[in-house]
């Protein structure tokens, strides 16, 4: 059985600190179209993967761990669960990636997952699971 993923990307930039304007939100509902259109085509089970880029080096009082997005963000992101438009079945997770500090993000940033709703499963066609296995098949020969 296949996941299906519609990934949208979120901004936390240095200045959402203060502002607490998320960038991409907007985006991010209307991908609510695209993630039920992977249910539609029959897979296991859809998500919208919302990935949230965070800038937090910026934030040097506090310490690596809590450079992320705040409590106050979290709950602008989490009112997308109470949005019109995305099909019950479908779930959200939400992939934050942090860049910490000013060095390279592959020495220093983390990146986290949390599911916000849980996809609910659903039966996959034979064609959906032939087709997908056959496109992972021939995926390395550009076939």
């Amino acid at each position: 059985m296949a996941v299906a993923l519609e990934c949208k990307k979120l901004r936390i930039r240095a200045d959402t600190f203060n502002t607490g304007q998320i960038g991409g939100l907007k985006k991010a509902v209307q991908g609510f179209k695209q993630a039920n259109g992977l249910f539609d085509l029959g897979f296991s089970r859809s998500y919208l993967a919302l990935l949230i880029e965070v800038d937090g080096r910026e934030r040097t009082k506090n310490n690596l761990i809590s450079r992320g997005a705040t409590p106050e963000l979290y709950n602008e992101i989490f009112k997308i669960r109470h949005v019109d438009g995305l099909y019950q079945n479908v779930g959200i997770i939400l992939v934050e990636i942090i860049q910490p500090t000013k060095r390279d993000i592959k020495s220093s940033g983390s990146v986290g997952f949390f599911e916000l709703k849980q996809a609910k499963p659903q039966m996959q066609s034979e064609s959906t699971t032939t087709y997908v296995r056959n496109y992972f098949a021939h995926a390395h020969d550009g076939s």
